[in-house]
Formats: structure tokens, C-alpha cells, sequence
């Protein structure tokens, strides 16, 4: 009941310049790098051409669980869609991240990877932090705290997002 007071859908607002001084992927030079569950590694520069909506998160983070059910709802919603691509990334040691998930029935459906070596460009005063990008590295909205992703505003977003490739 506390959480339905406190969360609300998120702004869906590009990042201003105190947030964030560049506002577009160099994804030549970006050097996030991380691995999925299985230890399959991917570079950022491997969803180049794709619209992004990554989430940072820790098993650790009570405000980070409390939007994950939201967070699987959309990504339900969304999985099937080729022109976007969903991340939920963590610092944390993968073996933390292994078995925590079978305690969180959401975290289960989702694409969860942990990260290998960051870069500046997602640097973040805090988590959950989750960045939508377009298909041309423009970061759309950068939305620090938990939030209701599955709100109808998301989606409308999220379907002009992929609709067009472009907002």
C-alpha cells in the first residue's frame, strides 16, 4: 500500500545538462561491456542501431525490487518487438545475482546481466537508474528512482519509440 503511494509512472524526460554533459552514445568508444547469466559477453557496441531501455539495479536495493514486477510487465509486453532491446544490469558479483533470482519471481523473466567494466557515459548519482535510448544513441529519458513502467504512458512512449525509431 506504501509503494503505490510513493511510486508514480516516470517522467519520461531527457536528462539535463547537470545529469548528463553528453547525451548521445559514442558507441564506437562506449566501453560498457557486461555478461549474461551464462557468461556470454556483449559490448554496448553490439545493440548499436537499436532502441535501449537499460536498467541499473542491485539485489541489495529494496526501491530496485520494488519496480521489478513493473519492469517485467513491460518487458513482457515488449520481448517480442525487434527494434528494442531490454537491459537490466547489475554491478554486483554474478554469483549474488544467480541466487538472488530464484527469490524474486520478476527478476526470473527478465534479460539480467552483470557488468564487466562501465562507462562514464552511464554514470548515475544513485540506483535504479534506467535510460531509453533511440536507434541513434540519443539518450530520451533518464529516470533516477523507482517508478510504475507499467503505466500507459510508458507504453505509448515506448510504442512511438518503436513505431518510428525516433520520438
Amino acid at each position: 500500500m506504501y509503494l503505490k503511494e510513493v511510486i508514480e509512472a516516470p517522467k519520461l524526460e531527457a536528462p539535463s545538462s547537470k545529469e548528463m554533459e553528453l547525451t548521445t552514445i559514442d558507441f564506437e568508444s562506449n566501453m560498457l561491456q557486461f555478461t549474461d547469466l551464462d557468461n556470454n559477453i556483449f559490448t554496448i557496441q553490439d545493440f548499436k542501431g537499436k532502441n535501449l531501455f537499460i536498467n541499473y539495479w542491485a539485489t541489495w536495493c529494496n526501491p530496485c525490487l520494488a519496480e521489478m514486477p513493473y519492469m517485467a510487465e513491460l518487458y513482457e509486453k515488449y520481448n517480442n518487438e525487434e527494434n528494442i532491446v531490454f537491459l537490466f544490469l547489475s554491478r554486483e558479483k554474478l554469483k549474488t545475482i544467480k541466487n538472488y533470482i530464484p527469490k524474486d519471481e520478476s527478476l526470473q523473466k527478465l534479460p539480467i546481466y552483470k557488468i564487466i567494466t562501465d562507462d562514464e557515459f552511464f554514470a548515475t548519482s544513485g540506483i535504479p537508474t534506467t535510460f531509453i535510448i533511440n536507434s541513434s544513441g540519443e539518450v530520451l529519458v533518464k529516470d533516477l528512482g523507482t517508478a510504475f513502467w507499467n503505466d500507459e504512458s510508458v507504453f505509448k512512449f515506448i510504442d512511438s519509440l518503436i513505431g518510428s525509431n525516433e520520438i
